[in-house]
């Protein structure tokens, strides 16, 4: 004969201990993807990244969650609405953490993008509202919108500035970075924004187009996409790759440079630097200077009938006089003859090319 109490004591005692383990299963899983996001970004002290936000430059920011090219073009800022201020006072004063200019932002939501992964982000941050300190929540999501990350930071309202950043290089694919101010109102200041992207390891990879998407062409001279800005030669201005069959290898030595897309029988003068320009480069006569120095010129050239022009110079000989080596990063750009060129100097410039030496 069965027990039917016994049977329905064990069976609420199952029913009860398979709740109650799939809550703490729950739980457990909850504290496991806690931890996972939590070892999968370190919050950084203050850094130097390859690139600043441009800040420093003369830039109009576009409003109403327009795209505003920043980082030298790695990167768009969207805000519904800011202002590039040398200083702004409201309950307190706040000034440029350094330089000349910052951006106070106001505050709700405004977010970054980036064509590349960032592997680290930060800078300094402000608020200079009355009241209680500025709560700010910090996301990140990659590029189909899941949120990979989540944080909130608090912002003291006595406008000095703090500052906030991560390494993100655990987390994978990070496309936007919001900022939401869920606190009082005012503004959201920031200053010396700094953006780290991935090692390059490949060489030859180009940069700096006259396409609008860095520094602007001097005349309207802008190029239709992959070379700079445009020429009599070109709608598509000057190109500078990677010549075909070398390596990028320090040791092998048989790299080179191709420009291509030049006017016809003239001058070209390929340059290397160890830097690149913010602000997505600087108007150079007809074109945009994007390398940084010092520099080095690293050899004249006559482009041939069909406008090519290739290096026969080593570029690790000129390198080394720079006093690079493998491991090392530099940059190249061509600057060529153009006496019928549309802003009337008389010479342009290509794209740039980012090497990365390898051993």
């Amino acid at each position: 004969m069965r027990n039917t109490q016994h049977d329905n004591a064990a069976t609420t005692f199952l029913n009860t201990w398979s709740r109650r383990a799939r809550r703490s299963m729950a739980s457990i899983g909850m504290l496991l993807l806690v931890g996972a996001s939590a070892r999968a970004q370190t919050s950084v002290g203050p850094f130097s990244g390859l690139h600043e936000e441009d800040f420093e430059s003369s830039m109009t920011i576009a409003s109403g969650y327009a795209s505003n090219s920043v980082f030298g073009g790695n990167g768009t800022y969207h805000t519904s609405s800011a202002y590039r201020t040398t200083g702004w006072s409201y309950s307190c004063s706040m000034w440029p953490n350094a330089g000349a200019w910052f951006v106070g932002d106001n505050g709700g939501l405004m977010w970054f993008e980036f064509s590349t992964a960032p592997t680290k982000f930060g800078g300094y941050f402000g608020s200079n509202q009355p009241g209680t300190p500025v709560s700010v929540n910090v996301r990140f999501y990659n590029a189909s919108s899941t949120l990979l990350y989540f944080t909130t930071s608090v912002l003291q309202n006595d406008c000095t500035w703090q500052w906030l950043g991560w390494d993100i290089s655990a987390l994978t694919g990070v496309h936007r970075i919001e900022f939401e101010t869920v606190t009082g109102a005012g503004f959201l200041m920031m200053d010396d924004l700094q953006l780290d992207l991935p090692v390059v390891t490949t060489c030859g990879t180009t940069f700096c187009f006259g396409d609008g998407s860095g520094a602007a062409c001097p005349c309207g001279n802008t190029g239709t996409g992959g070379g700079g800005c445009a020429s009599s030669a070109s709608s598509g201005g000057g190109r500078l790759n990677e010549a075909p069959g070398g390596s990028c290898s320090y040791s092998v030595d048989d790299a080179g440079l191709v420009a291509s897309d030049l006017p016809t029988n003239g001058w070209a003068l390929v340059f290397q630097g160890n830097s690149t320009l913010g602000g997505g480069g600087s108007p150079f006569a007809d074109g945009v200077l994007c390398v940084g120095g010092p520099y080095l010129g690293l050899q004249f050239l006559m482009a041939d009938g069909l406008g090519v022009a290739q290096t026969s110079r080593s570029l690790v000989d000129a390198s080394n006089l720079m006093g690079l080596g493998p491991g090392s990063e530099v940059y190249y750009q061509c600057y060529y003859h153009d006496p019928i060129g549309p802003c009337g100097t008389n010479w342009n410039l290509t794209n740039g090319v980012r090497w990365i030496w390898t051993p």
